[in-house]
């Protein structure tokens, strides 16, 4: 987590020119204040959301504790992923190449596109899907269920999946 904190109640011309001597940055976990070792700090990984405590305190030269303040912040996961076509449940046509329209976003929010497709008959073995340029599925050749997986990055080292289910049907024609 990176933020800018300010003190409220910390007069800058009290003492003019005048520095503290030690800002000190502690997170409340635990039941108890952890001082932090650097003005950096990782919130443990959240699925949904997470608040977190923090405490800044200002020391002049001599120890005196010139300024406190405290504030919470609330962290949320923002990842998600929606098929917006073809529509979950729907019946797409065997051995046909479909349009995939779908949205995928991180933890943050942020747009992003899918990592890696599969699909599977059975929804339990899977098998790397044949999806050109993260847009078009060339779908199985016999009907029946099937399963297509999308995965994508939703923070460093941490991935989401989302397993959509289709019929696939005949062709008309053949």
């Amino acid at each position: 987590m990176r933020g800018e904190a300010g003190i409220s109640g910390w007069d800058d011309d009290r003492r003019e020119g005048e520095l503290p001597l030690r800002i000190e940055w502690s997170v409340y976990e635990d039941d108890a204040w952890t001082v932090l070792q650097s003005d950096e700090y990782t919130l443990p990984w959240t699925d949904t959301s997470a608040s977190v405590k923090l405490r800044v305190r200002l020391y002049e030269a001599d120890g005196y504790l010139a300024a406190t303040d405290e504030a919470t912040a609330k962290i949320v996961n923002r990842a998600e992923f929606h098929m917006r076509s073809p529509r979950a449940g729907s019946s797409i046509r065997a051995d046909s190449r479909v349009e995939l329209d779908y949205e995928a976003r991180d933890a943050e929010g942020h747009r992003v596109e899918a990592d890696a497709w599969y699909e599977s008959r059975d929804g339990l073995s899977w098998t790397e899907a044949p999806v050109i340029r993260d847009s078009w599925w060339m779908t199985p050749e016999t009907t029946g269920p099937v399963y297509l997986k999308a995965v994508w990055t939703v923070a460093e080292g941490r991935t989401r999946e989302s397993i959509t289910e289709y019929m696939l049907t005949k062709r008309s024609g053949r």
